[in-house]
């Protein structure tokens, strides 16, 4: 867990903005869970990232949105996960994280827009990364 911290925090402070100066841009703070399963296997942000869509997936469904192919959905882009949701992340290290969760099986993407330009990407978790997000939900809460 040491070392995860650790690791977290170097990634952190590898951004080139503080955070007096994310606060100053009218960010709000956030709090991001990681499932450590994840992190051990493809990286710290690959572990927030898988969160974070874990998290919108099981809200989508509990909703009834964004159903296709018989799969709940969360969509976003890259630009916006960087600009508005993970501020203290460069999209370079967002695409990284979400190949890493591709190529592990954990996650699958799709299109979904009702328009050809529209480059959003739809993510979902796959069988394999919903076993892994409904233990994730069960880890304790401990610092």
């Amino acid at each position: 867990m040491q070392e995860v911290h650790l690791q977290l925090q170097a990634e952190l402070q590898s951004r080139d903005r503080s955070m007096s100066e994310i606060r100053k841009e009218g960010k709000s703070r956030m709090i991001h869970r990681l499932c450590t399963e994840v992190a051990d296997d493809y990286g710290v942000i690959a572990g927030i990232i898988f969160y974070h869509i874990g998290y919108w997936v099981e809200k989508n469904r509990k909703e009834g949105h964004n159903l296709h192919a018989c799969r709940y959905w969360m969509y976003t882009t890259v630009k916006e996960m960087a600009e508005k949701t993970f501020y203290y992340l460069t999209e370079n290290q967002i695409r990284y994280a979400l190949s890493k969760l591709r190529e592990g099986g954990v996650i699958e993407t799709g299109n979904y827009n009702k328009t050809t330009y529209d480059r959003t990407i739809w993510y979902t978790l796959t069988e394999k990364g919903q076993y892994i997000w409904e233990s994730c939900k069960k880890e304790p809460e401990t610092i």
